[in-house]
Order: C-alpha cells, then sequence, then structure tokens
C-alpha cells in the first residue's frame, strides 16, 4: 500500500430538557411546561490510497468521500393538570398540547484521480472526477389530548382519554385524525366480603380497556409527492463528446394516504397473593387494524409502472399475554423467579385481491402461513418411483424422478401433482403446510442473592415457528 488510507468518522450528541411547574392558587391545579431539543451531528471522510502490485500495475485511483449530516429534534408540551378527593372520590384531569419537530440535512463531496497519496481533500482532485448530493427531511407532528381519572375509594377504576392527532406526512385533508380509549377496573379485594380471604389473596382486579391508536410511520416523510429520478451522466450513448444526464417518469403516489388505525380491546386479570410473594396477570385481546399500507393491489400492465400503495389493508390480531412471578426472603437469602408467555394469531380481513391469489394477502388469510406441496416419503427404490409418478405425475415438480427422491401427494386425486390455479379456492395439491409467526413467545427470569452476592438468570425464545 503506498500512501496512507483511512477513515475517520466523528459524532457528537447534545441533549437539553427543562420543565417548569406552576401550582396555581386554585387549590390541585397546576401547570406544567416541557420543552427539550436534541442536536446530533456526525462528520465521516473516507480515503483509499491507489494500491500498487508491482512498479507497473496500479489498481485505483484513490478516491475520497466525504459525508456530513446534522439532525435538529425538538419538542414542547404544555399540561393542566387538576386533581381532587372528596372523601372516598377521586379526580384526577388533565389536558395539555405537545408539538414535536424533526430537520435532518445531509451534505456529500466525492471525488478521485489525485496527483499522489497524500493529498485528500476535496479541491485536490482532478474536478472532471467530483460530485456532490445533498439531502433535506423536515417532518412535524402536533398533538391535542385530554386524560380523565376517577377512582372510589381504590375499588373502581376509570380512565378516559381523547387524542387528535395531526402529522405532515400527509396532506391537509388527511392529516389529522381522532383517537380514544376507555379502561375499567375492579379490585375485589377492597371489596368488604373479601377481608376472609385477603392474608391468601391480598390483590384481586378484574379490568377492561377498549382504545384506538394511530401510525404515522411511512416508508418515507413525503409518501405523496412524486419523485423524478436524476442520474448525471448515466446516458448509454455519447453526445457531444460526453453522456448525457438521465432522468426517470416518478411513480405513482396516493393522494388519500393517511393514518393507519389500531382498535383494540382487552380484559384482563391480576392478582397477588401470600403477601405479594406470588403475583401474576392474564390479558386476552383483539386487536382491529384498519386502512394499514399494503402491498399495492396488481394493475394490469398497461399502466406502465409501480401500482401506489394505498391505505388498502384491514386486519384483525386475537392474542394473550401471561406473566407469573414468585419473590420470597429466607434470611439472609432473596430469590426470584418469573415467566411471561405471550401468543397472537392475525387474520386478514379485508384486502383488494378478488381472486385470492396465493402470492399475496388475501380475504381470510391467516398472516404466516406456508402453502407447499404435502410428501408420502422418500422413494427407496425406482420401481417405488415409478408406481408413484403412475398414479401421480409430478413432472410440474421437476423432471428425471429417481430413486432418493421426495414423492408428492396427489391430494385432490386428479393424477397431476400441480398447483392449480394458485388461488384460494383452486389451490391443487397445494395445502397450508405450516406458518411463518413466533408463536408462544417466553421469557423466564431467575434471580438470587446472599450476603452481597447476587446471580441472575434470563432465557427466552419462541416455542414454535416454521420455516420454508
Amino acid at each position: 500500500l503506498n500512501g496512507e488510507s483511512f477513515v475517520k468518522n466523528i459524532s457528537r450528541n447534545v441533549s437539553a430538557s427543562g420543565q417548569l411547574t406552576w401550582d396555581t392558587p386554585i387549590k390541585g391545579l397546576s401547570l406544567i411546561g416541557k420543552a427539550g431539543v436534541t442536536y446530533w451531528t456526525k462528520y465521516d471522510k473516507a480515503y483509499r490510497a491507489e494500491t500498487y502490485f508491482d512498479e507497473n500495475k496500479t489498481i485505483g485511483p484513490s478516491a475520497l468521500n466525504i459525508w456530513t449530516a446534522n439532525n435538529t429534534y425538538t419538542t414542547f408540551e404544555a399540561l393542566a393538570n387538576y386533581e381532587k378527593q372528596i372523601q372516598k372520590h377521586y379526580f384526577k384531569i388533565l389536558a395539555g398540547t405537545s408539538v414535536e419537530q424533526s430537520s435532518n440535512k445531509g451534505l456529500e463531496g466525492y471525488r478521485n484521480t489525485f496527483p499522489n497519496n497524500y493529498l485528500y481533500e476535496l479541491g485536490s482532485g482532478d474536478k472532471s472526477t467530483a460530485s456532490n448530493n445533498s439531502s433535506l427531511e423536515e417532518y412535524a407532528l402536533q398533538s391535542f389530548f385530554g386524560r380523565v381519572n376517577y377512582s372510589f375509594n381504590d375499588r373502581y377504576l376509570l380512565e378516559a382519554n381523547l387524542r387528535y392527532d395531526g402529522s405532515s406526512r400527509f396532506l391537509r385533508e388527511n392529516r389529522w385524525n381522532l383517537f380514544p380509549s376507555f379502561s375499567a377496573g375492579w379490585n375485589i379485594a377492597r371489596e368488604p366480603f373479601w377481608e376472609d380471604f385477603t392474608k391468601w389473596v391480598n390483590v384481586l382486579k378484574i379490568r377492561g380497556s377498549w382504545g384506538e391508536l394511530g401510525n404515522q410511520n411511512t416508508e418515507s416523510l413525503y409518501p405523496f409527492y412524486p419523485t423524478m429520478s436524476y442520474t448525471p451522466k448515466g446516458g448509454s450513448w455519447i453526445v457531444n463528446d460526453a453522456k448525457p444526464n438521465i432522468s426517470g417518469q416518478p411513480s405513482l403516489v396516493s393522494s388519500f394516504l393517511t393514518w393507519e388505525r389500531s382498535r383494540t380491546w382487552e380484559v384482563g386479570l391480576d392478582f397477588g397473593a401470600f403477601n405479594n410473594r406470588l403475583t401474576g396477570s392474564f390479558g386476552y385481546y383483539q386487536r382491529k387494524t384498519y386502512d394499514m399500507v399494503g402491498p399495492a393491489p396488481e394493475l394490469p400492465d398497461v399502466l406502465g409502472t409501480a401500482e401506489p400503495k394505498t391505505n388498502n389493508l384491514d386486519m384483525t390480531t386475537k392474542g394473550w399475554d401471561l406473566q407469573i412471578s414468585w419473590r420470597d426472603v429466607v434470611n439472609d437469602f432473596n430469590y426470584g423467579v418469573s415467566l411471561v408467555l405471550s401468543d397472537s394469531k392475525t387474520i386478514i380481513n379485508k384486502y383488494p385481491n378478488p381472486a385470492k391469489g396465493l402470492g399475496k394477502y388475501y380475504d381470510g388469510a391467516v398472516y404466516g402461513d406456508i402453502w407447499g406441496f404435502e410428501t408420502v416419503g422418500i422413494a427407496s427404490s425406482q420401481a417405488e418411483m415409478d408406481a408413484h409418478l403412475a398414479k401421480a405425475d409430478q413432472s410440474y415438480c421437476g423432471s428425471n424422478w429417481t430413486a432418493g427422491d421426495i414423492m408428492y401427494a396427489d391430494i385432490n386425486g386428479d393424477g397431476v401433482v400441480d398447483e392449480g390455479e394458485y388461488t384460494a379456492d383452486n389451490h391443487g395439491d397445494l395445502k397450508i403446510i405450516g406458518n411463518s409467526t413466533p408463536r408462544y413467545n417466553f421469557g423466564l427470569n431467575f434471580d438470587f442473592a446472599y450476603k452481597g452476592f447476587d446471580l441472575k438468570l434470563f432465557f427466552q425464545g419462541t416455542l414454535k415457528r416454521d420455516y420454508m
């Protein structure tokens, strides 16, 4: 290596936040203001010197890349909080607004063919080999929200939330959406009739909730703008002693893109027994996701370009969560064990695929299903394979079948092993042979402590998942 090749990376992060609280003359009412800023900057410089294999052969030329970027993220939140206790009745009301903004800027320069391997600034190389690029991305989110809490004697618990969010990632008419949620709980262990059981079960709460949330995270910050590709000197022909610049037709975009919405209801049970040495909770939930941005529906080739993505997918997820733990102290010895176990299944409710083609979503499909042919074994001899092929022609799957090859099942009994029309209604001999969704995810924790010494063990995994 002649000269010096190097990579230099410099990153700096600065964060600051502050909060002001005013306890007003009105008892129980406080006003809170919060603000924060995070500034991040990065500088990358990479130089690759020419490499000599011998005196007459050079692999190069030398090249330099410089990239610098900075991001400024700011948040502001204004809150009004009011609390009131009237005998056994407790009220808490929260109202507020928040704004978050992000600005990300980048600048890049490139140049090669330097006079020697000791000059590595952009102004030192061959100007005809220089190129540059820059980027600017900005987005903002504004929210108005409120929450009301009520409890009676820590026995009956109610909560209601309301959010009104607006995102710059969507056009003005699709920018704002309203998201409500409600929850309720009943602490049975605080009831008079439970007093005789408190020494065994000291916490027993039934809870339920319903709510809607929105998702604004799109693949790009401006999914509603069509953009043309541009490549300097990207042409294949020489025009006036140079390759011309080229640009491409922008892909189609949807002007109707908006928030994805998830509505979830859940019922659950929380308990604590033996002076809270044994604790646990169980919840069953159902989440319906509406207007999800799914794969674009297939359109005729005469369109001439890729289909635009739209809010075209609805799905339902049903699942449950279980958490149980035991913790105790025996003299100087502390120990605990906890288990977390969960499972869920997702079904497609709506997607524009009336033919129910298996290559994409369709109404009624289970997310993650794997379609494939069923095997009836491996042929131990050529005679066994020939006998199988006489009943089930599997030339669709390959040729020159012989001993040691797999024999596939003719499920529909038509004498041919094939995929039919490759749809859910006519799938030939295909069947669902598995599902790629992780099932029965678990986490298992053990911890022990004795006179200043401690040991923690953690296991996690998935009990069932299929791969093709």
